[in-house]
């Protein structure tokens, strides 16, 4: 079992694409010979923060093989419509490459593979 963990890039995004990025994953794969169930585990807005606060009933709960990890868009996002607008970004590059690295590391601790 594969679960795809991310934010709207891997989400279901109802009315506005059919098939996200999870459910083609899956259907390539079954297309190929590779009877895999792909989980999408995708929240748009979400950060690397919000990925590790949902890890364990998002992720770990469906006892996956492998972890698919694809975050960035909204941790690096800088709000610059707030007022005063933002200068830095939502999540700094220190604390996403820390969260990425916690990310793997649950994962491989459960024994999936991640990428």
């Amino acid at each position: 079992m594969v679960v795809m963990l991310g934010d709207s890039t891997t989400a279901v995004r109802p009315g506005a694409i059919d098939r996200v990025y999870a459910s083609r994953v899956e259907q390539s794969l079954v297309e190929s010979g590779f009877p895999v169930r792909v989980i999408n585990a995708g929240v748009g807005g979400n950060s690397t923060t919000d990925g590790l606060d949902r890890f364990d009933r998002d992720v770990l709960t469906h006892h996956p093989d492998l972890v698919v990890i694809q975050f960035g868009i909204n941790d690096s996002a800088v709000d610059v419509w707030r007022n005063p607008p933002a200068t830095s970004p939502r999540v700094s590059i220190e604390t996403f490459g820390a969260n990425l690295r916690r990310l793997i590391e649950r994962s491989r601790q459960a024994g999936a593979a991640s990428c």
